[in-house]
């Protein structure tokens, strides 16, 4: 059966679509589990420092030099003037793109090879993948765009050889979003335009036609057209305004050779490193795979994956050197390289095990997905990190996935009081902290809370005791902002009511933001909420129910 007439979801059979529901359902767990309680962190601001502030119209016209996402900030402030924003909404739409690129991927890789069980690996390993896990659960455009992207390209593909107005819609369209959701993205509607494109004038030329007089190249050169003007339609406004804060995200960072091995790391989970060379290797002979099966189609994956990789290293960016930046600035790198393993996996199994090669196939399938998924750590880290689950600690680099750098360097260790929480029954005293740092670097209570298993609620300082402007945090009492991780400090009533046992001011964090105003805001708090139950140079510790009795040790 040839990739035109594999167009029914029946073609591919039953187990096939029995394992990419499962892959499916396992993505919907992994994307949403716990996902209201984690706490609106780093980047996430961005968007919402700008909407709160902001016009419809100045948004929609300005990149923001920390870059908000023009549609995606749109779209929250619709939301927040209506029904409000709140931790789940605010990533709903990530967590929907990223769910529905597993089965989106399965179908287009089954549609692409034939191999039913590749594309079911395929799936199981795109449901998994941490770094995909991560910005499906991130209020910021990555899951978004990788799946706009991997449409766009899939669109520009059958175009190719079914050149209806339809296709070419349908990639202007993607094309378009991607590039609005974050502008690098257009790269890869571009890169595919410019890949049929000069097919055709190569093509053009072996049949001795001019290129300017070839049917089939003027139709990609208004492919190419079309997709670019969708693009200028929704980011003209932007350019003209405000191209300055985009031109400063540019050049600054390189990529170096570290940065290529980390980003390959992350790739593929942070599995050691002999296990990374040799998946790298069953990738390789994957491209070989497809190679020999389908010239053309390996030839554009190829330039996707590569031409992008190389824009980057050419032109540089700020953090560039940080594989978890190269690659999150690339994201559909990742699932074409995880498709090309997949690939690799069941070519090889069919050919040890000859004589029974489809069960040998579907057999590798199975096991390597079970492997995959024991092996990394998306599960473990969705089940077990709460409300710091997006702190970049966890996903800086799969290899330390859970702070082991830390834990040599004392100097990082949380107070004594904490380490008595953790002697305390899981549950049994929940804590409300500040200063919440809103800048994953220098916020170190997500290290904090390995030591202890209590539910955590974030203190809110600015108008009780904080200069400068409001920064990370959402302004009190406005129904436009529903985070339920945050507690405004000042409202007595709302802090008693939230059932927390203890609150917990840090005077002095180690790693962290300097707090001039520490000795100001104990002040405050305890006109508010009585003396410290006790206190050191580092943490002041107040009972909110010092009436209660002591927390259940276990």
């Amino acid at each position: 059966m040839d990739a035109m007439t594999r167009s029914n979801w029946r073609d591919a059979g039953p187990p096939w679509l029995v394992l990419v529901a499962i892959a499916t359902v396992l993505a919907i767990g992994l994307r949403t589990w716990g996902l209201t309680g984690q706490v609106v962190l780093d980047d996430e601001w961005h968007a919402i420092h700008k909407l709160a502030t902001s016009s419809y119209w100045d948004i929609f016209r300005t990149f923001g030099v920390a870059d908000h996402s023009i549609p995606l900030t749109l779209f929250y402030k619709a939301m927040a003037d209506t029904i409000g924003l709140a931790e789940g909404r605010l990533r709903a739409l990530q967590a929907i793109c990223g769910i529905a690129l597993v089965p989106a991927g399965a179908w287009l890789a089954w549609r692409a090879t034939g191999d039913r069980p590749a594309s079911a690996l395929f799936a199981f390993l795109v449901a998994g993948s941490p770094f995909l896990v991560m910005w499906s659960r991130f209020a910021r455009p990555y899951a978004i765009t990788v799946l706009l992207s991997v449409l766009c390209v899939a669109a520009v593909w059958r175009w190719r050889t079914q050149r209806t107005w339809r296709w070419a819609a349908a990639a202007a369209v993607t094309g378009a979003l991607a590039a609005w959701f974050h502008t690098i993205a257009g790269m890869y509607a571009a890169i595919a335009c410019l890949f049929v494109f000069a097919e055709d004038v190569l093509a053009s030329r072996r049949e001795g036609l001019p290129a300017s007089r070839s049917p089939r190249v003027k139709a990609s050169f208004r492919l190419g057209v079309r997709v670019a003007a969708s693009m200028a339609l929704l980011l003209a406004a932007p350019m003209v305004h405000d191209f300055h804060s985009l031109a400063e995200k540019g050049g600054g960072d390189r990529a170096n050779l570290d940065t290529f091995a980390w980003m390959v790391a992350i790739v593929w989970g942070g599995v050691p490193t002999t296990v990374i060379a040799a998946a790298c290797l069953v990738a390789a002979w994957g491209f070989v795979v497809l190679l020999r099966r389908d010239r053309p189609l390996a030839a554009y994956l190829a330039a996707l994956g590569a031409v992008p990789m190389a824009f980057l290293s050419i032109t540089g960016a700020v953090w560039i050197f940080s594989g978890q930046n190269f690659l999150r600035y690339q994201l559909p790198f990742l699932p074409l390289v995880l498709f090309l393993g997949s690939v690799g996996t069941t070519d090889l199994a069919r050919a040890i095990v000859r004589s029974r090669p489809e069960r040998a196939a579907w057999s590798a399938a199975l096991g390597l997905s079970a492997a995959y998924l024991a092996a990394t750590p998306a599960i473990a880290q969705v089940a077990t990190l709460g409300p710091w689950y997006a702190h970049l600690d966890y996903h800086w680099d799969y290899r330390h996935r859970w702070n082991e750098t830390k834990r040599p360097d004392h100097s990082y260790d949380p107070p004594e009081f904490y380490r008595r929480l953790g002697r305390m029954a899981p549950g049994a005293a929940p804590v409300i902290e500040a200063p919440f740092e809103w800048e994953a670097p220098y916020e170190q209570l997500a290290y904090y809370a390995r030591f202890h298993r209590q539910h955590e609620l974030f203190g809110m300082l600015h108008d009780l005791c904080r200069d400068g402007p409001r920064v990370g945090e959402p302004p009190p009492r406005d129904r436009r902002f529903r985070f339920r991780l945050f507690v405004f400090l000042d409202d007595v009533d709302g802090v008693r009511n939230t059932g927390a046992r203890y609150l917990l001011l840090h005077l002095n964090m180690p790693h962290g933001k300097p707090f001039p105003e520490a000795g100001r805001c104990l002040e405050r708090l305890t006109a508010l909420y009585g003396a410290p139950a006790e206190q050191d140079d580092r943490l002041a510790v107040f009972e909110l129910r010092p009436g209660a009795p002591p927390p259940k040790l276990q």
